[in-house]
């Protein structure tokens, strides 16, 4: 699957990674690229209509679309707001195509709908391991899953 759209339904993470490139986009908020990121975490709360809308728009051309491009889909903060499961719904829909990059278990919650799409090619998931340490993992992602739950 090859992508050239990307869906963010967060601005943020807060798993905190030391490594994370997308840090530095908070600064075009006026928000610090260290604490602020993993902290103070915009949420799209309109992600899944907008999703619909554009999918829906007659200028659509169907295509695989990433989540996660730049900020974990299933960060912490998923667990309330369930707007990746509320995504995933709107492209099982409309038979569009998604990939999903995350480094958290939470990703099993949605195992119904992502083997539902995988029926017709329709979902790829891919999971993060930067490393197999569980303590290092801890230094460098510190609110991530640890590896053994990955």
């Amino acid at each position: 699957m090859g992508f050239s759209v990307g869906l963010n339904a967060y601005r943020g993470c807060e798993h905190g990674c030391a490594y994370c490139y997308a840090r530095p986009f908070h600064e075009y908020l006026w928000w610090s690229s260290g604490l602020d990121f993993e902290t103070k975490v915009l949420v799209k709360l309109k992600a899944p209509a907008l999703l619909r809308a554009e999918l829906a728009a007659k200028k659509w051309i169907p295509q695989p679309v990433a989540m996660s491009g730049v900020t974990d889909c299933y960060q912490p903060a998923e667990r309330h707001f369930k707007l990746t499961r509320s995504c995933l719904e709107v492209f099982a829909e409309f038979k569009n195509p998604v990939g999903i990059i995350t480094k958290n278990f939470l990703v099993t919650r949605d195992l119904d709908l992502l083997a539902q799409m995988a029926r017709w090619r329709g979902a790829v998931v891919n999971i993060t391991l930067t490393t197999l340490d569980a303590e290092l993992a801890g230094q460098l992602e510190p609110r991530a899953a640890r590896p053994e739950h990955r």
